[in-house]
């Protein structure tokens, strides 16, 4: 005799454990669906998350927050470098955030030798269909040339 059971349905994740995991992640998809998975024991995946806030935008505004936080807690890892005097973090913050007193980064492009970079004139390649009209059916012209033709043909 049949079983008259329903089928079993798929355990689904809740709402509350998505929104901790993607706190606890950072808000960065792949580690929350870990998280999830490691703390559930069901398979999770980053389009799960993706599924999930998708279907509750709520879950947007805990990403953005979880996003600020780890923003909030990198300036502070950094502004605590700069007072241990690490010489890369105090590049690092002056290069980025002191533009208006001349700390920016520049770089000097040159030829061989010092000399000033120079570049061949441009070539332009037009590709004419033969149309059984013309045997030539590819003519290379000179920057130059196209110009002088297209002006002269403008006015004629």
């Amino acid at each position: 005799m049949a079983s008259t059971s329903p089928t079993p349905r798929k355990q689904r994740f809740r709402l509350h454990e998505v929104d901790a995991a993607l706190r606890v992640s950072g808000g960065v998809y792949a580690h929350a669906a870990k998280l999830l998975s490691e703390a559930t024991g069901r398979s999770c995946t980053r389009q799960n998350i993706q599924h999930w806030i998708r279907k509750h935008p709520i879950l947007t505004e805990t990403v953005r927050e979880a996003v600020e936080e780890i923003k909030d807690l990198a300036e502070t890892a950094l502004i605590e470098n700069i007072r241990n005097r690490d010489t890369n973090a105090i590049k690092f913050y002056l290069e980025t955030k002191a533009k208006d007193r001349g700390y920016v980064r520049q770089y000097k492009v040159t030829g061989a030798e010092g000399q000033p970079l120079t570049a061949p004139p441009a070539q332009v390649v037009v590709y004419i269909p033969d149309n059984g009209r013309d045997p030539e059916i590819v003519k290379a012209i000179t920057h130059a040339e196209y110009h002088t033709k297209r002006n002269g043909a403008s006015t004629a």
